[in-house]
């Protein structure tokens, strides 16, 4: 009996291509975030390091979303026919995450700027990209017992390549951080957290949950 096409070429045709649009967006977000230190006359502190990168991915997010316009279900975000628990626990979990954030003003400006670039800008830029479009790409093409876990286990793998890409931006840092150890670290907690949030993204069918539980992760993360 015939078991019809194996799914692996395609899936590995996607990933692939994944690779070279997560370059692409690397390079932008690089970009962009030397654009701006240069209006902003250059790091000179830490403070306006985290300010222009939180505003790197705020700019290329709303460029990204105007270019190719992707719809609410592609993204991860629609909620329509989803029950009404569903809509009170995606609001409240967003409701928790923007609260957090706007209580740590009283702690000082520094740790408002870094929870707004960390736990806002970040996590919503990555979690719309990778538990969004691209979780979207390689749900479809997985095939077998253990579908979820392969888009899963793949999408978590390529967020934590994904950090190696902020390189070009550790390196303008004016605290002059130790890059090889920093990337290390960030590429093994990036996979982690893919698949938690990857897991999520398949429980809940959305990606809310996936943003609130990066966001609060990176809040307090040491």
């Amino acid at each position: 009996m015939s078991q019809g096409p194996h799914p692996q070429p395609e899936l590995r045709t996607i990933v692939w291509r994944a690779l070279g649009a997560l370059a692409l967006i690397q390079l932008a977000l690089a970009a962009i975030f030397r654009g701006l230190l240069l209006v902003a006359h250059g790091t000179g502190s830490v403070f306006r390091f985290q300010l222009v990168n939180g505003a790197s991915f705020l700019a290329l997010g709303i460029l990204l979303l105007i270019v190719f316009r992707p719809t609410l279900s592609a993204l991860g975000l629609s909620l329509a026919g989803k029950p009404m628990h569903t809509w009170a626990l995606s609001f409240l979990g967003v409701a928790l995450v923007l609260t957090l954030v706007i209580t740590s003003r009283s702690f000082g400006i520094m740790p408002f700027v870094l929870n707004l670039t960390f736990g806002l800008a970040v996590p919503a830029f990555e979690e719309l990209l990778f538990r969004g479009w691209l979780f979207g790409k390689l749900r479809p093409i997985s095939a077998g017992p253990r579908a979820a876990w392969v888009t899963i286990s793949t999408g978590a793998v390529l967020f934590g390549l994904w950090h190696l890409g902020y390189a070009p931006t550790l390196l303008q840092h004016p605290a002059h951080p130790e890059i090889a150890s920093l990337l290390a670290f960030k590429v093994g907690y990036g996979t982690v957290l893919g698949l938690a949030t990857g897991w999520l993204r398949e429980r809940t069918g959305g990606t809310y949950a996936p943003f609130v539980l990066h966001a609060v992760a990176n809040i307090f993360a040491p």
